[in-house]
């Protein structure tokens, strides 16, 4: 599917009909601005879409021509007031149907007053909605007002009527219509566009409310001003903005849908008559096919064309609860909030979101075919953070358009704000870059203790007790023989302890696995690597390394590498006991991936391992082995689940939520015989053959925890996953975070910076949304900007129950600096968008976050972030404390090993204080 997006988007103030302007002029000012905010030459504009109403046949081609005559097709769309958002629906089927790239939309309108029908002398488009509404409803009939023609009054009177029979059906003030009104006059004078914008306070409610009566409860200030104006976007497809690196400031479309009467508008009821039902249809397919659900939304721009319109529209758009009558309380549930630049918007709802922000058709003015175009603009403006003095803080991440025309139909459109994507390095940037090459080198065996003035620098917290575990590749060298890969190195435990008294002390130690053991007795590189690393002895078996992560758990301490058995290590001197299938438990698979997820709920520790079967000669594939064990406190089994899957060539990680166990089976490493023969002949290792293999499948593994077949979910698009974030089950959907690498990702050692090609392949946080009913992956969204890996969160949050709070914050090692590498940052991501924070190591590249929850912890985010930091300059390693809820005031205190210790892998937390014995050695 071809994703669609909004490069660029302009628009002239909305005015009082008759303005001279000339349709021809607005159109084309505002349709160069968008091409202006794109900056994008109208001759790379493939077709044009124009909507409008009270104009011509061909008056688009007319607006069109000021921009020039270069031959594309121009369509020209009425769909009375939802031209504009039919205009984008049209334009981006288009896109996606792959016959266009880039579509410029611009809808338009100069007016002679108010509503009107043209062609009297024709059939009425519109007759069976009136006469349904006086026959069959029971309306009276005649004019509201003697000024006005029939056409116009009769929408009044429908409003009218739909407001007041909502109030008399839930008991609801009609003085809330005043309020709604009041509240949308106010957003709109800062809005420069706005019609009704006056240098003047905005009008009360009380005000608008005595202004003079249309009908029944609407007074004139409850009622959207027709005019003048004109709006344009500029839609391109996902290979246009790729190509042209755009992501940062591209809105993306995410879904939309265009619906037209149904059976239920000729009901019973007035408001569905005025599009009630539409609306809710058209949400429910939007919003499905965005992926999205209400919570998630930080901004509405809504068809208030009567400001009862608008309460019905919290319920049809699913913004208040799901009982018929809460739009009431959704509206009541608001509070005035100023941003920075002290502009008061209202927040409604629990999720606090802005409706109308831009003062909506209310304050801004609606000419009918420019109307859906400038509430996108609005909001690809808020999604930018583009919106100046009414920029709505934080920027919301979500956005959703509603725009409805009587008898054309009501779009609903979910915008999504633009997620940039790091580009590679320069020449320039990569020759700075390359000191960071040094932090993977050869590590020593060392010791270290620290308190005030003896490598400490500021103050370590009193409350900060227990132990923080890390494990990474010790060895760049083995005796003579450097390695191609840095996972090729084995694995250097380092033990930081926190006292509790504002101490802490440090040691290392190599894991002695057997291959390290034979190796430093015959001083001399014996065994090849799994990435490439080729012995002089031409031994076949590889090395074990057990370098990848480590961690404690009831008293025993676990040195890990997917491919092999964990070692046990002494967690009080870090002296290796040997390897363990931890009482037989990894007997068929004889191994144990890097992670583990802790059940707070069980209080258990919950592992995964895999074994891939070697094809037979002349064969199919054969499934491989997934092994996923639940262990309590005393390392007793309390559940395991074993299955055979097909495809399933490599697992690093895994997610759990309460029902079920997750796993990623990627496409980029493929088991068959001629792989395997380029093995065994040392042809070829596994890490070099990690590529993208466009036949394999790229999916989640859901596999139920209580028994029961695997869940196959097809991801949308290739990539690679060694890591995920949280994984949380709600109203039906399950959502996970990832760091998910593209199509170009290899092992290769790029740069000698990091340990795959980052440089054009970099980490990127992805959140992914599966409906459980369907099995279907609705949402793949890229969740934050920087490039990244190894994302943390709090360990009591590896497995949140469906009755808790979402999780919001994931801690990754990052460059947020828009580029791939070197890993300069630690960047806190808030699901919400809200409370992101970043913080830059100036001249050092960092590694894993790592989550010291505090002892009496909380809040998510209650407690500390420890990182080990390499400054290139002194070729030293330090490790900094961060506070987690003010991530962004950099470290607390920093301790100062004043020594080299190679990059990290993973590191783990323990409340448990190990180390006296050895500190004290």
């Amino acid at each position: 599917m071809v994703r669609v997006y909004a490069c660029g988007a302009g628009m002239v103030p909305f005015t009082r009909p008759n303005s001279g302007r000339g349709y021809q002029n607005m159109a084309s000012e505002a349709a160069a601005a968008a091409l202006k905010d794109a900056k994008v030459s109208y001759k790379e504009v493939n077709a044009c879409v124009c909507s409008y109403n009270y104009a011509a046949p061909t008056a688009g081609q007319s607006a069109v021509y000021k921009l020039g005559l270069t031959g594309v097709p121009i369509f020209n769309t009425n769909n009375n007031c939802s031209s504009g958002s039919a205009n984008l629906f049209l334009a981006r089927n288009l896109i996606q149907s792959g016959q266009y790239d880039v579509i410029l939309c611009i809808g338009f309108e100069e007016m002679d007053g108010g509503l009107s029908e043209p062609f009297q002398e024709k059939a009425s488009p519109t007759a069976r909605q009136f006469e349904h509404m006086y026959s069959n409803l029971g309306m009276k009939t005649g004019k509201v007002a003697m000024h006005m023609n029939d056409f116009t009054s009769d929408i009044i009177k429908l409003f009218a009527e739909a407001g007041s029979e909502y109030c008399k059906k839930h008991g609801v003030s009609e003085t809330i219509f005043a309020e709604i009104a009041a509240k949308n006059r106010m957003h709109g004078q800062s809005n420069p566009n706005a019609m009704l914008a006056s240098s003047k306070a905005p009008p009360t409610a009380e005000q608008i409310a005595a202004q003079p009566k249309l009908f029944g409860c609407l007074s004139s200030g409850m009622a959207a001003p027709t005019g003048d104006g004109a709006a344009a976007v500029l839609l391109c497809s996902d290979r246009w903005v790729s190509e042209n690196c755009c992501q940062g400031s591209s809105v993306e479309l995410l879904g939309q849908a265009l619906v037209s009467d149904t059976p239920e508008t000729f009901g019973s009821s007035v408001a569905a008559l005025a599009g009630l039902e539409m609306a809710r249809l058209a949400a429910e397919k939007a919003y499905a096919e965005a992926g999205v659900v209400p919570a998630d939304i930080g901004v509405v721009e809504l068809h208030d064309c009567f400001s009862p319109n608008e309460l019905l529209l919290y319920e049809a758009l699913k913004l208040a609860g799901p009982t018929p009558g809460t739009g009431a309380a959704f509206w009541q549930n608001r509070r005035c909030v100023k941003n920075s630049h002290g502009i008061d918007h209202i927040k409604q709802g629990a999720q606090g979101l802005v409706v109308n922000p831009s003062g909506g058709l209310e304050s801004k003015g609606h000419p009918i075919g420019a109307t859906g175009l400038g509430q996108a603009a609005e909001l690809i403006a808020q999604l930018r953070g583009d919106a100046g003095k009414r920029q709505i803080e934080p920027r919301p991440r979500i956005a959703v358009q509603h725009n409805f025309g009587f008898n054309g139909g009501a779009v609903v459109s979910v915008w999504a704000a633009p997620v940039a994507v790091p580009r590679p390095l320069s020449s320039l940037e990569l020759d700075k870059a390359k000191i960071f090459a040094a932090g993977w080198g050869n590590g020593t065996e060392l010791t270290m203790n620290f308190s005030e003035g003896q490598g400490l620098q500021g103050q370590l917290p009193r409350d900060l007790r227990g132990t923080f575990f890390r494990n990474g590749p010790g060895l760049i060298e083995v005796h003579g023989t450097r390695l191609i890969h840095p996972i090729d190195g084995d694995g250097l435990i380092g033990r930081l302890t926190f006292f509790g008294d504002g101490s802490a002390s440090f040691s290392a130690r190599f894991v002695q696995t057997a291959t390290h053991v034979k190796e430093e007795k015959a001083k001399a590189m014996i065994y090849p690597g799994q990435m490439g690393s080729r012995a002089p002895s031409k031994e076949a078996q590889f090395r074990d390394p057990s370098h990848t992560n480590v961690f404690e758990w009831g008293g025993k301490l676990l040195s890990c590498h997917e491919y092999t058995l964990p070692h046990e290590l002494d967690p009080r001197t870090l002296r290796t006991l040997g390897p363990t299938d931890l009482n037989g438990t990894l007997k068929k698979t004889r191994s144990l991936c890097a992670h583990f997820r802790y059940d707070k709920v069980a209080d258990r520790l919950v592992t995964v391992s895999f074994r891939t079967k070697r094809p037979a000669l002349g064969g199919p594939a054969r499934p491989s082995q997934l092994h996923v064990c639940e262990f309590d406190r005393a390392w007793k089994l309390q559940k395991e689940v074993y299955h055979e899957i097909n495809g399933l060539n490599y697992c690093h990680d895994l997610a759990v939520t309460p029902s079920f166990y997750i796993v990623h089976q990627t496409p980029f490493v493929k088991v068959d015989l001629d792989a395997v023969q380029k093995i065994l002949s040392n042809e070829e290792t596994p890490g070099e053959q990690m590529k993208y293999h466009a036949e394999l499948p790229c999916r989640l593994i859901l596999i139920p925890r209580d028994g029961g077949n695997p869940v196959l979910v097809d991801l949308p698009e290739p990539c690679h996953v060694y890591h995920f974030g949280h994984a949380f089950e709600r109203e039906g959907l399950l959502e996970v975070d990832i760091v998910a690498l593209g199509k170009r990702f290899t092992m290769q050692f790029q740069h000698e910076l990091w340990l795959s090609n980052a440089d054009e392949a970099p980490g990127l946080l992805y959140t992914v949304r599966v409906d459980l009913a369907s099995g279907r992956c609705v949402s793949f969204r890229q969740a934050d900007s920087c490039s990244c890996e190894f994302p943390a969160v709090h360990p009591h949050g590896h497995v949140v129950g469906k009755e808790e709070p979402s999780p919001r914050y994931t801690y990754l090692m990052a460059n947020d600096d828009g580029l791939s590498l070197p890993f300069t940052h630690v960047v806190k991501a808030d699901r919400l968008g809200e409370g992101r924070q970043s913080y830059c190591f100036e001249g050092c590249s960092v590694g894993e976050p790592c989550f010291l929850p505090r002892a009496t912890s909380s809040n998510e985010d209650d407690g500390y972030i420890v990182v080990q930091v390499f400054e290139p300059r002194r070729h030293e390693t330090s490790f900094a404390v961060l506070d987690a809820q003010h991530l962004s005031r950099g470290p607390i205190c920093t301790l100062n090993l004043q020594a080299f210790l190679p990059n990290a892998f993973h590191g783990t937390w323990c409340e448990t204080v190990y180390g006296d014995t050895l500190s004290r050695l």
